[in-house]
């Protein structure tokens, strides 16, 4: 949550300078003790809002009804953990593993970091650890912004179908905590993605979850099934494409159709 944008409203600026006393944090509390009665005057509704609103530091609000449903983005299994741990039910779109938009590059044109080609050197003090061989660097390389960094996309890599379907959000939680998990959505920000690429950024990875969600990533005896879903999954993709819709290819169409 960033406080400059709340800045250039003028009822926020005109809420500090009669309170002055008064911090952002009081500010979402007034919005939530407003807000939250207006969307729960329906039976049986519930009211979703994204963790921010008990986590974001410096705008996390003191209190909040136990009956709202939170969706989770930030700090994958931490957060997880936190939320259920304190009685929230939770909805899982953890960024680093269901946001689609993520390892796409930035979408800012005139970023600076682009400019340097040349790539990163190997820290002096590090290479002396290198050359113990009783150290192990586990594959260490320096990174910058353009040799194994993010390349301007802040939630890279790109999440793959694979990705997705590994992800075991339960992971040290208890019984009780689990329970609060009502389930995941993956995510698709609009920064690079319109009616034009939607299809074939969200398909068919999105499929993976619903694999993951209705029938779980392991047999009976505890494997992993991948193996298995690859097959589906390139079958899937297949079907999508006749039915028209621009789903993203993931082997070679040769490959795939024999193996």
């Amino acid at each position: 949550v960033h406080s400059n944008c709340y800045n250039f409203s003028s009822g926020v600026r005109e809420y500090f300078a009669k309170n002055p006393e008064k911090t952002f944090v009081d500010l979402a509390q007034s919005f939530v003790d407003k807000a939250v009665p207006i969307f729960k005057n329906r039976k049986n509704r519930r009211v979703m809002m994204w963790e921010d609103v008990i986590t974001a530091p410096g705008f996390k609000v003191h209190t909040l009804p136990k009956d709202i449903i939170l969706q989770s983005w930030n700090k994958g299994l931490e957060n997880l953990k936190l939320l259920t741990s304190q009685g929230y039910d939770v909805v899982v779109s953890s960024a680093d593993w269901f946001y689609l938009d993520c390892g796409h590059g930035g979408w800012v044109g005139n970023d600076p970091r682009y400019n340097f080609n040349e790539a990163p050197a190997m820290p002096k003090e590090f290479q002396k650890l290198l050359d113990d061989p009783k150290f192990d660097s586990n594959g260490y390389t320096p990174t910058t912004f353009n040799y194994g960094g993010f390349g301007g996309s802040w939630c890279a890599p790109y999440h793959t179908w694979q990705r997705i379907y590994d992800y075991d959000f339960t992971k040290g939680l208890t019984k009780e905590e689990a329970k609060h998990i009502l389930g995941a959505e993956v995510a698709l920000w609009s920064e690079q993605a319109d009616h034009i690429n939607a299809d074939s950024k969200i398909w068919p990875r999105a499929a993976a979850l619903s694999e993951l969600l209705w029938s779980g990533n392991r047999d009976k005896n505890g494997l992993k099934r991948t193996t298995n879903l690859t097959h589906r999954i390139l079958e899937w993709r297949e079907r999508l494409v006749a039915r028209g819709i621009a789903a993203a290819s993931l082997q070679p169409k040769r490959f795939a159709s024999k193996n």
